[in-house]
């Protein structure tokens, strides 16, 4: 693209020189050289307004696919979810027609080689079906949304320096540093005062 310009200005500065030369009169060449630059830099204005189309219409089809795919996620979840409380189902089924010394066995064996997966739906399970943390999540939304925006300030700044490694870390050097200014500057004056005072 730059050697594309080059070339284009670099096209139209010797003929520019050849017409100063053969017709000597300012007004004329000025008047071609500005066209001939013109003609150069609409060409750059229109493979550039060709170049945003192209990329405007790659942006929405990404887009596109980004949303189908989150969509994609999101079904997928609620069918694996779905799926694990169905082998729930099933094994509590099964865990009741069996007897139950075997059952014991069954439980420690479980217990001892869980599978991780398996885990992580069995909780998104049970938060689903949990009406106490539906309840608890409904009662944090509402109390979030009638604070002012000061006090919403203050949460969300509070939240990141306490969840932060580094900002709780800066947090306590900058309050340590604000103390150390505030003793030496009593001191400073405390001092001031008593050589004044002598």
């Amino acid at each position: 693209l730059i050697k594309k310009l080059e070339e284009d200005i670099s096209l139209g500065s010797p003929t520019d020189a050849r017409r100063r030369e053969e017709f000597g009169s300012r007004s004329d060449v000025d008047g071609t050289g500005e066209s001939s630059f013109l003609q150069v830099v609409i060409s750059q204005r229109d493979r550039f307004k060709n170049r945003i189309l192209t990329l405007e219409g790659e942006l929405h089809k990404v887009n596109e696919k980004l949303n189908i795919y989150d969509m994609e996620r999101q079904s997928l979840r609620q069918d694996n979810i779905k799926l694990y409380e169905k082998i729930n189902y099933l094994q509590s089924y099964a865990f009741n027609a069996k007897p139950k010394v075997k059952n014991n066995l069954d439980q420690l064996e479980k217990g001892k080689h869980e599978d991780p997966i398996e885990a992580k739906y069995k909780q998104m399970y049970e938060e689903s079906v949990n009406p106490f943390v539906a309840f608890n999540r409904k009662e944090k939304y509402r109390r979030y949304t009638n604070l002012n925006p000061a006090e919403k300030v203050v949460l969300k700044g509070s939240r990141f320096f306490l969840s932060n490694k580094y900002a709780r870390m800066f947090l306590f050097i900058y309050s340590c540093a604000l103390h150390f200014l505030v003793f030496m500057t009593l001191y400073k004056i405390a001092n001031y005062g008593s050589a004044c005072a002598r």
